[in-house]
């Protein structure tokens, strides 16, 4: 589980209507969003 606080209202808002119009709950649509990320290299330390 992953969970992030402090979302502003407005910016969850934002994601919840685009998950709606993509069919998808918060969750799967903020996973499909997040996806790619793990996919990305890191820059070295």
């Amino acid at each position: 589980m992953i969970r992030i606080r402090n979302v502003p209202g407005t910016l969850r808002r934002e994601f919840k209507s685009r998950a709606a119009l993509a069919g998808l709950t918060l969750s799967e649509y903020l996973l499909k969003e997040l996806a790619p990320l793990s996919k990305r290299r890191s820059r070295p330390s």
